[in-house]
């Protein structure tokens, strides 16, 4: 197995800057934000793939390296509540985008089948917050305990923090949950 050494990551100064932004954004009203889209009928596997052509159309309105990495970090959110969840509704798995002036949130809901799989998510999303998300990555992307879709687990989770800048939360309605992604700008 090849040994990755260093992934084109988000400096841990700017990661803290986000956590930092990602507290104000979460108090602002929610009228500040102007939704981009809300796509609720995620379906099959085959819709991981398309999300990033999707989602890089309806944000081209934004800068070409915010449009991409958004593009790529909905492609792993959505691929993670695959791999992890159930859809929410017959319809399937929901995506959304917002911009506000502070910056651009992605989320991603879905159910999640049993309690020990919520708390497995909550507690992945809270370690990737109060860790080092880059030494994280890099430790997942060198692991051996590889998935057998052939994804170290929680890697996809690491590289929307560690590669494309963002910052995740999340909530829980029953078993219902929405993993959010925030990048300021």
């Amino acid at each position: 197995m090849a040994t990755i050494t260093e992934p084109a990551l988000v400096p841990q100064q700017e990661q803290d800057a986000n956590r930092a932004n990602l507290a104000t954004e979460s108090n602002r009203p929610a009228d500040a934000a102007v939704l981009l889209f809300d796509r609720g009928d995620i379906l099959s596997r085959d819709d991981v793939e398309a999300t990033w052509v999707y989602v890089a159309a309806k944000l081209s309105q934004l800068p070409a390296d915010v449009a991409t990495d958004a593009a790529a970090a909905a492609q792993e959110l959505v691929d993670n509540a695959f791999l992890y969840g159930l859809p929410t509704t017959s319809r399937g798995f929901g995506l959304k985008a917002t911009r506000s002036d502070r910056g651009l949130r992605l989320e991603i809901t879905n159910r999640v089948g049993t309690f020990h799989d919520l708390h497995r998510l909550v507690d992945a999303v809270e370690a990737i917050r109060n860790g080092d998300p880059m030494v994280m990555y890099t430790d997942a992307l060198n692991s051996v305990d590889v998935e057998p879709e052939g994804e170290t687990a929680g890697a996809g989770l690491l590289r929307v923090v560690a590669e494309y800048g963002f910052i995740l939360d999340w909530r829980v309605d029953g078993q219902v949950v929405t993993i959010g992604a925030f990048r300021p700008g």
